[in-house]
């Protein structure tokens, strides 16, 4: 059989291409077509080489027969683990006097998934530096020793699926309380509250006005009305203050109003706020101790049946 020697170039460039699995080469860096190849070429164990608040991550590829530790004797590894999608850390080695602040890592409430060819990452963490967060997206190069991802504008941590799931979960988790409810939340009792919120708010576009918010919790839901969701969240505000608010959320999960229920602070320990919250009302009493006696000033709403508050 006769072949034409014009086509060989194509033929050996299919097979070459087939045996790639979608795979290309340019300039020695592995570039993958599809996600599941993208997954594949997480496995492995990594040895952290940058600061996570670099904009450029490189990893060096522990299973590479040339690998060599060369910037500390000791060193952390990561793994992204796919059964649970969590990043999973292990240390080599005795870490010194903590003069590099990439050592002594520790990762907590991770979570990672890949869409579109971008590897999106949330976790906390702590190294020699300090307690941080971090929840980027990245691109992500392979070369035969590294695994270098670069971070990029957007992020997904949470498909359709897995936001529904979490929703669904979530709300049928948390505690409800039943008329009438006094809400006094405070620097007491905050911690004891509800559940720490895991993601629940940034899905429902939940915004405070407080630049310095931390701690959210999802403290209960209460049984308004069966058109929308009605339920109480609380923060920190810095060190000093705390909040509490009511909100109603309709079926698609969507913030239709918020109340302020509840405040306390202490840098002065003079001003507080507290609710009574029952079906026809809700009397919020705010409290002033700057004087010789405490001031109190109330406020009476109704929750429409349209899931907004009104001032009486």
């Amino acid at each position: 059989m006769k072949i034409n020697h014009s086509l060989a170039p194509l033929i050996l460039s299919a097979l070459f291409t087939f045996s790639c699995h979608n795979r290309t080469i340019e300039n020695n860096i592995i570039r993958i077509d599809s996600e599941q190849e993208w997954l594949q070429e997480l496995d492995g164990e990594w040895a952290v080489q940058n600061d996570w608040r670099d904009s450029t991550l490189t990893f060096s590829n522990t299973k590479n027969k040339n690998f060599k530790q060369e910037i500390f004797p000791a060193y952390n590894t990561i793994t992204f683990n796919h059964k649970n999608n969590t990043i999973e850390v292990k240390t080599y080695g005795e870490f010194g006097c903590g003069v590099g602040a990439i050592q002594n890592l520790t990762i907590s409430n991770s979570k990672w998934n890949l869409k579109k060819g971008v590897l999106n990452l949330k976790f906390d963490y702590s190294d020699y530096s300090g307690q941080h967060h971090l929840e980027n997206a990245y691109s992500i190069e392979r070369t035969e020793n590294q695994l270098i991802l670069k971070k990029v504008d957007s992020i997904h941590l949470d498909t359709n699926k897995e936001i529904s799931t979490a929703q669904t979960d979530l709300l049928a988790t948390l505690p409800v309380r039943d008329f009438p409810i006094t809400d006094s939340t405070n620097f007491d009792n905050f911690k004891t509250s509800g559940m720490p919120d895991k993601g629940f708010l940034k899905r429902i576009n939940f915004k405070t006005k407080h630049t310095d918010a931390k701690k959210f919790r999802l403290n209960y839901k209460i049984p308004y009305a069966e058109n929308f969701t009605s339920i109480v969240v609380g923060y920190q505000s810095g060190d000093h203050e705390l909040f509490a608010l009511l909100i109603t959320l309709n079926k698609e999960n969507e913030i239709i109003d918020m109340l302020e229920i509840a405040y306390d602070e202490i840098a002065e320990s003079a001003f507080r706020k507290t609710s009574k919250i029952e079906k026809d009302k809700i009397v919020v009493t705010s409290w002033n101790w700057m004087g010789e006696e405490p001031v109190a000033e109330t406020e009476t709403y109704i929750l429409q049946n349209d899931g907004r508050f009104r001032l009486l």
